[in-house]
């Protein structure tokens, strides 16, 4: 609550001038990142689409991390300066974002031909702004509270609606966290493949993912 109500003080106290100042720096910020996403894109030797570059300079994770860091320096440099109200409300805004992205490349990596996934992705990305604007509005406070209140009894314990929930949430990012592994893993075993070996490192790699999964849902629950 602490940060919201500093938010909303900050943007009340925002200035035209200050505004525009802030506008300027967060457009610098971006274009700074995309400079460096495309330096960085520019000087690899393998152009193949990736979970930290996309198949364009934009879509991988690295863009909205570079413009997030970005953001959060400019952020600090001007707070003595400006009230940064604006930089403050796009600091979570560019954290969702590369929630976002992370969500959506792990995923189309590792499932790169499935509709299911598609259908995922647009979840993903409703829950993640849709958790941002409860908490910029100040409303995530009470529904958690709410949440909360809502309980059951399962052999003998009590649970809650916000337990489950945030049990889903922490089991999403470990087998999140589980295709990224496999992925990288999978991408190195595959890197040089040539002829038959092709498909003897196939199988390695889909046995491999197997094993990270279960390990990833023995962990989550």
């Amino acid at each position: 609550m602490e940060n919201i109500k500093s938010l909303r003080q900050a943007l009340t106290e925002l200035t035209p001038q200050g505004a525009v100042v802030e506008l300027a720096v967060l457009v610098g910020s971006l274009l700074v990142a995309y400079g460096l996403v495309w330096l960085i894109n520019r000087g690899r030797r393998d152009t193949a689409p990736s979970i930290w570059f996309g198949r364009r300079l934009y879509d991988g994770v690295f863009f909205p991390v570079a413009a997030l860091l970005a953001g959060v320096i400019a952020r600090w440099g001007l707070k003595d300066l400006l009230p940064v109200g604006l930089l403050r409300l796009a600091v979570p805004i560019l954290t969702s974002l590369v929630v976002i992205r992370l969500s959506v490349q792990v995923l189309r990596t590792a499932f790169p031909a499935s509709m299911l996934v598609r259908r995922l992705e647009r979840t993903v990305s409703w829950m993640v702004w849709g958790g941002l604007v409860l908490w910029l509005t100040g409303a995530l406070p009470f529904l958690m509270e709410e949440m909360e209140d809502v309980q059951w009894r399962i052999g003998g314990a009590s649970v809650s609606l916000l337990m489950l929930l945030q049990g889903a949430l922490s089991a999403g990012a470990v087998l999140l966290l589980v295709l990224w592994m496999s992925a990288t893993i999978e991408a190195q075993l595959l890197k040089g493949a040539v002829g038959t070996s092709i498909s003897a490192r196939k199988m390695a790699a889909n046995a491999t993912r197997a094993m990270l999964l279960v390990i990833g849902v023995l962990i989550a629950l």
